[in-house]
């Protein structure tokens, strides 16, 4: 299923598999990339842990976030706010999952399992700080363009679960 999701993101849209959800990961993927002939103007990561490591290698290689790259993570993890720049994230209430999650279970160790049935809408939310600017889709084409004028996007992924 997430091969065939793949296969329909657009060419200009780079995958980077990370080896664990860790920031070690997140400053391997910096490096890769931001060293690489084509750096991207933004980086979504899987986590924010990655996003935190991806930060700090882009500080150490001597860049400007985000003015040379825009970084934005998942989770919205407390201490991302506190990381410099304060990491943008999306909010996927974890904590509104978790109950959820144990409403679920509790109803069918009680036989209302039945009841409780069927899926549970959550709505993640954009926390927008200072790891993330606003660019016009040619601003930073020069930089990371695709040979079509298309900017480079690029995102670390976790591999797959067996």
């Amino acid at each position: 299923m997430r091969l065939r999701g793949r296969r329909l993101l657009t060419p200009a849209l780079h995958v980077h598999d990370a080896q664990s959800p860790s920031a070690a990961a997140g400053e391997r993927a910096c490096s890769g990339l931001m060293l690489g002939p084509k750096r991207p103007d933004a980086v979504i990561c899987y986590n924010d842990l990655i996003a935190l490591g991806f930060i700090k290698e882009a500080r150490e290689l001597g860049l400007s976030l985000p003015r040379d790259v825009s970084i934005a993570g998942f989770d919205n993890v407390p201490y991302g706010e506190y990381a410099s720049p304060a990491l943008t994230s999306v909010d996927f209430q974890s904590e509104k999952l978790g109950e959820l999650a144990m409403m679920k279970l509790t109803d069918e160790l009680h036989g209302k399992g039945e009841e409780s049935a069927g899926y549970s809408m959550l709505d993640p939310h954009l926390v927008v700080r200072e790891s993330t600017d606003k660019r016009e889709l040619g601003e930073a084409a020069d930089d990371a363009a695709c040979g079509d004028g298309r900017v480079r996007k690029s995102v670390t992924r976790m591999p797959a679960a067996e």
